[in-house]
């Protein structure tokens, strides 16, 4: 096992040097948003014996029978309240998966707004409730845009019937008489899951319609003139059980043959039992809830409205992928043992956004209500856009991609058929393997009790809890091997070999041998990397669901209990984290296209490299890194990071090596995390800054990991020779010929 003996910390710039602790342990390896309720929210998947892949018509066809089981029935608006209000009603949590995106589009208020613009109707509650709740009432939602020429085009879709959705349409030409015309139609269809396919559900067609000649899947109808509001009306009563849909329309004015339509979009397009979203926060967030039909005290059965963001800027078209899945008991998963089992699929919904309404800058989302038993329920993106990889993009609108601002992730076995054929070259994942997707879990799961257990300095006012890290001695610690293996047949019981839990068996072991602190070898959701490499991670936010007795949804709380564990044992957590290759793989290796490369590989990685490594230097990823660093800071009370190739943090978008590097001062600068320990572990000296001839930046907070107090007095240890003496001299006494101040360095 690595043994860092922190006493040997260098006073000119904050070295880490580590010392090989021979037979003691193993070695470890190296807002304008609107909630509420809605006549025809989403409903909880139910439960079939074949999935389906919602895409078809919205007509009366198996399909249709099968999205009707994924409805529930409707709820007031009178009835929608918040997740935060005290009282009977279901505890469900209200926190988003990450914090609020800083760059590409997502500040709302710092971008000019859509040209299709919605606005919430007041709610009945008092303002102030409202605000204290943090949703609004989405009983009648407006939306506004122009024409390209000139006219003003609203709809107001009113849900506040438990049965019928009414969408009213208007056209108003007061603002440009010239174009006013004598007639007008609107060309119109709905679509779901795909832009390209309208459908006309009977139930929903106005009088006076008739299908457009020429067979290409249109309808028209008549518009008439409201005099009172001097303006072209329609109006859509649309079933309650055909939700959720769009409602895509232009303006049609048959005496000229012409289409009137938006200025940025082929057509007009109105979210119809659903909500357009908010760009902020990235990421999943429950923006509201209402309590179920069954037990009220059950939050798996509470009712809530759900935002969905993601970020891409090259993407010409973005599908959101509910998937419901069947989760094991506790009894099931440990029965089923190692490996993991890959969770069953049960239904998929699909829904694609429509850019017009669901896209601010270069954040996609939406918003879904109704959703039910978030436990069992996973979410993913499809992405669509150009593909020349000369200009940086690797879309593949077949797969599923996992949400990189995901909290939890869950293998998932999908069935035939979801991965849609495309023609495009398939990335190394085959269609039959598991993939990994977002759990909406941790919205109902209840908070973990830290028992009184400190919080780390720096959060919430905390103190730390140990001795500062030049009196300490840090453990290195991989969970695999550590909590299995001859040392630890004698102590860990075979259900918790390989497993957080299994750390907690070994505890008095740690304390044996005087550790403070144990660094912590990556515990974020990884795969082995490119060609068999060592393991990557895939999932920034996410515990490896591996290393969980329980099941893939019990990682997070198993990992917090063995944190807990340490914690109270008087030993802190530093965690290794990597932030440069990921397990996606790179164009000249294999690997999987899981999230990142398949959502926007031109922004999330660097180009021209043969591995795929981080684009550090971007702005949006640069969020994402610190976003998942303040997430485990805060959600597992870590006390510290340490960087595996943290040399990445050092280059810009260009790979070029940064004198005063961004990311590394945003962190060392950040008000969160500059009181934790921050350790930079650097795999490759030449691409520090001036060639490492000062060392990591450090803002007199980072520290750099001394790997020769490693290789120097293993080899002394190992081989007891005179001759490196001193060589061990210079180690104990602060590695000066590494770290000491060279003022003619430059």
């Amino acid at each position: 096992m690595f043994v860092t003996n922190s006493q040997n910390v260098s006073t000119q710039n904050s070295s880490i040097n580590s010392m090989m602790f021979n037979g003691a342990m193993q070695a470890a390896p190296r807002r304008s948003v609107r909630t509420g309720p809605s006549s025809s929210p989403l409903a909880a998947f139910a439960a079939t014996t074949a999935p389906h892949v919602l895409t078809g018509s919205l007509l009366a066809s198996p399909v249709h029978a099968a999205a009707q089981a994924l409805i529930t029935t409707t709820t007031p608006a009178g009835r929608w309240a918040a997740a935060t209000r005290p009282g009977p009603a279901p505890t469900v949590s209200t926190r988003s998966t990450s914090a609020a995106a800083a760059a590409g589009g997502s500040d709302a208020a710092g971008r000019a707004a859509p040209s299709w613009v919605c606005f919430a109707a007041p709610a009945t509650a008092p303002a102030a409730v409202r605000q204290e709740r943090g949703s609004e009432d989405t009983g009648l939602s407006r939306y506004r845009c122009h024409s390209k020429d000139g006219a003003v085009v609203d709809a107001v879709v009113d849900a506040r019937s438990p049965q019928l959705i009414a969408v009213r349409i208007t056209a108003s030409y007061a603002n440009v008489p010239h174009q006013a015309p004598q007639e007008l139609q609107l060309h119109w269809g709905m679509y779901r899951a795909s832009g390209t396919k309208w459908h006309h559900p009977r139930e929903a067609v106005p009088p006076d319609s008739s299908p457009e000649s020429g067979g290409n899947g249109a309808m028209r109808t008549a518009m008439t003139w409201d005099e009172r509001a001097g303006a072209w009306a329609v109006r859509f009563e649309v079933p309650a059980q055909l939700a959720p849909l769009h409602l895509a329309f232009a303006l049609y004015q048959r005496a000229f043959d012409k289409y009137d339509k938006p200025l940025r979009a082929p057509h007009f397009c109105v979210p119809v039992g659903m909500g357009a979203g908010r760009p902020e926060p990235l990421g999943a967030s429950v923006v509201a809830s209402k309590p179920g039909g069954g037990d009220p005290t059950d939050p798996r059965d509470a009712a809530c409205a759900v935002n969905f963001a993601v970020f891409s800027r090259h993407a010409s078209s973005i599908q959101l992928c509910l998937v419901r899945v069947k989760v094991p008991s506790a009894a099931e998963a440990a029965a089923a043992g190692a490996p993991l089992e890959p969770l069953a699929v049960q239904n998929v919904l699909e829904i694609v956004l429509d850019p017009l309404t669901h896209r601010t800058g270069d954040v996609w989302h939406i918003c879904v209500y109704g959703l039910k038993d978030l436990e069992s329920l996973c979410w993913a993106w499809r992405a669509d856009g150009e593909i020349l990889w000369q200009n940086g993009n690797r879309f593949h609108p077949g797969f599923m991609l996992m949400d990189p601002w995901a909290t939890r992730a869950v293998p998932v076995l999908l069935t035939e058929g979801s991965h849609k054929a495309a023609p495009r070259l398939p990335p190394s994942q085959r269609s039959v393997e598991p993939v990994l997707l977002g759990s909406l879990a941790a919205f109902v799961h209840s908070p973990f009790d830290w028992q009184g257990s400190a919080v780390p300095a720096g959060l919430r006012g905390g103190q730390s809890r140990v001795r500062a890290l030049e009196e300490g001695v840090v453990v290195e610690l991989d969970v695999a091997a550590f909590t299995s293996g001859p040392d630890a047949q004698a102590s860990v019981p075979p259900e918790h070999q390989g497993k957080y839990l299994g750390i907690l068996d070994r505890v008095d072991h740690l304390k044996a041998v005087g550790a403070t602190a144990v660094m912590l070898a990556p515990v974020v959701l990884g795969a082995a990397g490119p060609d068999g490499g060592p393991r990557r991670p895939l999932a920034l936010f996410a515990p490896d669901p591996a290393f969980a007795v329980g099941g893939p949804l019990s990682a997070a709380s198993e990992l917090k209990t063995a944190i807990r564990g340490l914690h109270r044992a008087g030993i802190e957590v530093i965690m290794q984290v990597e932030f440069c290759v990921t397990a996606e793989g790179g164009d000249a290796s294999s690997g999987r296209l899981q999230g990142l490369r398949g959502l926007d590989h031109a922004v999330y990685y660097r180009d021209g490299l043969e591995a795929p490594v981080l684009n550090c230097g971007h702005p949006v990823v640069r969020s994402l890194v610190v976003s998942a660093l303040r997430h485990w800071a805060t959600e597992y009370r870590v006390e510290g990071f340490c960087f595996l190739n943290a040399e990445n943090l050092a280059q810009d978008k260009f790979g070029s090596v940064m004198d005063n590097p961004t990311l590394a001062e945003e962190i060392a600068s950040d008000p969160l995390l500059r009181n934790l320990k921050l350790i930079a572990a650097v795999s490759n000296p030449s691409l520090l800054p001036r060639s490492a001839e000062r060392g990591f930046p450090h803002w007199g907070v980072w520290m750099q990991l001394n790997e020769r107090f490693t290789s120097d007095l293993g080899a002394y240890l190992a081989s007891s020779q005179r001759g490196l003496l001193s060589a061990v001299a210079t180690r104990l006494t602060g590695s000066a010929d590494l770290f000491a101040a060279r003022w003619d360095a430059g």
